[in-house]
């Protein structure tokens, strides 16, 4: 797959529950509910998620990803409009998890997914990812199971 010159952008789609009852009256009134994009400094990154996607990027930064919707503990999505506006996503799911969910298993607490868009302004560079048992020991990630969607 060729990513340098391109901007990938990465969907998620999430299965719309059948009976609007399975929302409180809370969470079903702050529906759609968006986010704060966290940008991303990358040395491959570029400036044409400010182009094509209009987001404010910081001046002067090589851009290459906008994390869209993130639970990570390093960087939590902070929801920008509607009566939830200022919480992050986080405090959303802690409160509404069950709402947003449904029955996903295995979520611990934290969204499940981490949806980006990216900007590949040059090669990208390589990410190496060790085994669980390995991460901690040498104070990376583990491979995390991932899916993607390339448009």
């Amino acid at each position: 797959m060729g990513v340098h010159g391109d901007v990938c952008c990465c969907l998620f789609f999430f299965k719309d529950p059948a009976p609007t009852e399975f929302y409180t009256l809370s969470l079903h009134a702050a529906l759609p509910i968006s986010f704060e994009p966290i940008f991303q400094e990358r040395v491959w990154g570029g400036r044409r998620l400010e182009t094509i996607f209009n987001k404010p990027l910081p001046p002067g930064q090589r851009i290459g990803e906008s994390w869209e919707i993130s639970d990570r503990p390093d960087a939590i999505s902070v929801i920008a409009n509607g009566p939830f506006a200022g919480h992050d996503l986080h405090w959303l799911m802690e409160n509404h998890a069950d709402e947003l969910l449904g029955e996903v298993p295995n979520h611990d607490g934290s969204f499940p997914w981490l949806a980006k868009l990216l900007d590949a302004n040059e090669d990208l560079s390589v990410q190496v990812h060790p085994p669980a048992s390995l991460a901690e020991q040498l104070g990376g990630e583990p491979k995390p199971e991932e899916r993607k969607s390339v448009v």
